[in-house]
């Protein structure tokens, strides 16, 4: 026995002493995604390689893609991209210890329909290099943005046969759009639709380096890197993305001193030593970095049930989000599920399914490195009776205006009736069973800001829906891409609340989201650098904000901590109690044009979905008559 502790000890001690020597065992795929017809390059294909451990990646301007941090064995790669037959590689794919496997490639068969593409180049108009990352869109092709590369090419693929306009956008430079129509030819290449974009303001500088692993020195594609001002420029600043051999361009800076940052999913991220001085006309260049591994993903299994009847429910969606990325999965006919490839840490975990409540996870869920944590087990409640109220719609991605698939899409009234939706491939929605109530109707999906209907951030301001209703319509912003973050606890008269919407906020623009998990705590991550303001909305709550403004720069700022108070229905003065006050106030609000109690269904006292006389009946039979208390969610 003592033998076998001293083995397991010894392990421990080397693994703890020695990291380097357990990433060291990890490797990689490399290869690129064409077009079978034209030969060009795919960027944006997604490759998946499966076998005794999962990884993907995206192609870049390219068609080239790396899938890092693989164990050591025998996988099956596939690739898709919109517009293109899915394929799978023809033989198993070996990853050795330590090694790359280059050249697993990829020609994909466009879907039937004549198709061919542009290319071209967008570059400085006063300095002549590339511009990096910049938006080419079509005309009539509202879904579709393409990016320049590193280099400032880029192609537009699979586009459909016709004639275009061709605009160009960047941040920092005035838009252009190309000032001839431009031909798409089936099966051809349409070349040389060049850009000179206008830089906005004075002249400017840039920044440029590499990220590579700290582990095993390989190029780290798709880092994001950013550019802080000093503290009397808090709002200049710019960012961008490692290509494929790790190197990165920041342009458009304004000429002073920058802390610099860079910060990839997996890894720890890492601030340069010092201040870069950017210099008007010039690059600065060489501020690299070299970015430490967190540690072997690990996964959360568990099963989901029917709270009633115990049995397990099918195509349950269960998401974990932490504080180095997130992470989802579906339910099997078993009610089994496993969130894979996610980074040591701590993760709140939600289930949802269809015709069930929503539940999270009452504690917070430990991942360790390269192991799997069991039995996250969830027993939903079904709704209650059945009944006949719709509320349906679309969720979109604001800027691109395409679906957003699996969507949550929540309905609550005051009188406590709700219901829940997800949205299906097209983004399309459906809440059945509903009683006859007036609601707030509220969206979100991950990467994205929620928001109440219609088009608001605090259900104080919601426009209120009654069943049945059809093309209650949301449209998304994404949420930020940044290195940093801010978490807290929504808390209430020294409860918990669980469900608000938290936002980071700069100068009234919304630039991060996050809901508040069962024990009310959240975590809004993807924050650029900047000073941040941050807001809670809760339903039959008053909507609260963190007292001072936030500092981020890079990593988590703990500790901010919201008080709700309960907006208790018949308090339409808000003072906390019920009385006679409360009375004079709505026959004010009714009769006299007086203040609107807010929110408004707190004087909903008797909840039959107005605010009317019935209310002011109803609150002074309560107060001096003993009738019925004021209808309480």
């Amino acid at each position: 026995m003592k033998a076998k502790l001293f083995i397991v000890l010894l392990s421990l001690i080397f693994l703890l002493v020695v990291p380097g020597l357990a990433l060291a065992q990890y490797g990689s795929i490399s290869g690129t995604v064409t077009d079978e017809v034209t030969g060009l390059p795919i960027m944006g294909a997604h490759v998946m390689a499966a076998g005794g451990h999962e990884g993907g990646a995206m192609t870049d301007s390219a068609g080239f893609y790396m899938i890092q941090h693989l164990h050591p064995g025998a996988y099956s790669v596939s690739a898709s991209a919109y517009g293109y037959e899915d394929e799978v590689h023809p033989e198993s794919v070996i990853v050795a210890s330590g090694q790359n496997t280059p050249n697993i490639d990829f020609a994909l068969t466009p879907v039937s329909g004549g198709t061919g593409s542009i290319s071209g180049r967008v570059t400085d108009e006063v300095t002549g290099l590339p511009v990096i990352g910049a938006e080419i869109r079509l005309s009539g092709m509202c879904h579709n943005v393409w990016y320049t590369d590193t280099s400032g090419y880029y192609t537009c693929d699979n586009v459909p046969t016709g004639v275009y306009l061709v605009s160009a956008h960047a941040t920092g430079y005035n838009p252009e759009t190309y000032p001839d129509s431009v031909e798409v030819i089936e099966g051809q290449n349409t070349p040389n639709i060049d850009f000179a974009l206008t830089p906005m303001g004075g002249g400017t500088g840039s920044i440029s380096g590499r990220v590579t692993d700290a582990q095993t020195g390989l190029p780290i594609p798709m880092a994001h890197v950013w550019a802080y001002g000093d503290s009397g420029h808090p709002c200049c600043g710019g960012e961008a993305w490692t290509d494929t051999a790790g190197y990165y361009l920041i342009q458009n800076l304004a000429p002073r001193q920058y802390t610099v940052g860079a910060h990839k999913c997996g890894y720890q991220e890492a601030v340069y030593p010092e201040l870069v001085t950017v210099i008007e006309g010039q690059n600065t260049p060489n501020i690299d970095f070299a970015l430490t591994p967190i540690g072997e993903p690990g996964s959360i299994s568990g099963t989901i049930t029917d709270s009633e009847t115990g049995e397990p429910i099918r195509c349950a969606h269960v998401s974990a989000y932490g504080e180095f990325g997130h992470g989802e999965a579906r339910s099997d006919s078993l009610g089994n599920y496993t969130i894979h490839n996610l980074y040591p840490g701590s993760y709140f975990v939600t289930a949802w399914a269809m015709h069930y409540y929503p539940q999270d996870y009452p504690d917070t869920v430990i991942v360790l490195e390269g192991q799997n944590t069991p039995n996250i087990d969830f027993a939903l409640v079904p709704y209650g009776s059945p009944a006949q109220g719709i509320i349906a719609g679309q969720v979109l991605d604001d800027s691109t205006l395409s679906p957003i698939p699996n969507a949550i899409v929540f309905a609550i009234s005051a009188g406590g009736n709700w219901g829940i939706g997800f949205t299906d491939s097209t983004g399309a929605y459906q809440i059945q069973g509903l009683q006859t109530d007036d609601y707030y109707v509220l969206a979100f999906a991950c990467g994205y800001v929620g928001e109440f209907y219609d088009n608001v951030y605090t259900w104080e301001e919601a426009t209120l829906v009654i069943p049945d209703a059809y093309n209650i319509d949301f449209s998304l912003g994404t949420c930020g891409s940044g290195g940093g973050g801010v978490s807290g606890v929504i808390n209430s008269n020294g409860g918990s609340v669980e469900g608000a919407f938290v936002y980071a906020e700069v100068s009234g623009e919304v630039k991060g989201f996050a809901r508040s998990s069962t024990d009310g705590g959240y975590i809004i991550n993807g924050l650029l650098p900047g000073t941040y303001t941050v807001t809670a909305s809760m339903v039959m709550y008053h909507d609260g904000s963190y007292p001072d403004p936030i500092g981020v720069v890079s990593g988590n700022v703990d500790g901010i901590n919201i008080e709700l108070q309960s907006a208790r229905v018949g308090d339409v003065t808000g003072e906390g109690t019920i009385d006679v006050a409360d009375v004079i106030f709505l026959i004010n609000y009714l009769y006299i044009g007086g203040p609107v109690p807010v929110p408004l269904m707190t004087g909903d006292v008797n909840c039959d979905g107005v605010v009317n006389s019935a209310d002011v009946v109803y609150l002074i039979n309560y107060l001096y008559i003993g009738g019925p208390s004021p209808c309480n969610p």
